[in-house]
């Protein structure tokens, strides 16, 4: 079986004092993991996503009305089941949630892991 490299790193900054991120278009790609830096302030992901490049955001959910959600902390790699997330092209990353967001103490930077493979 022969193996292929399709991953692409993306930085996705949440500044200090804020607890979203800028938007993050990954395209045709899917999002296989999320890197988290060193300097994260304890708080759980969350997400928004965008259906129209940008203009338009909401939360996502599992659709039970519950946040999807990872529970992370400081230094940690986790894998993300792409056919599970696959619908997602624009995100936004969110420190806590949005009814209790939390703001970083410091620049976060966490490093999304895309794949290209057409899905």
């Amino acid at each position: 079986m022969a193996l292929t490299n399709n991953l692409t790193t993306y930085p996705v900054v949440i500044a200090a004092g804020q607890s979203l991120s800028a938007p993050l278009p990954i395209g045709a790609y899917r999002l296989v993991g999320i890197f988290m830096p060193a300097v994260w302030t304890a708080a759980g992901l969350t997400f928004q996503s965008s259906p129209d490049g940008g203009t338009t955001w909401g939360e996502v959910q599992d659709g039970t009305g519950n946040a999807l959600a990872l529970t992370v902390t400081p230094g940690i790699f986790v894998p993300i089941d792409p056919a599970k997330w696959s619908a997602i092209n624009h995100w936004k990353f969110r420190s806590g949630t949005l009814a209790a967001p939390v703001a970083q103490t410091a620049t976060a930077t966490l490093l999304a892991i895309v794949n290209s493979e057409q899905w």
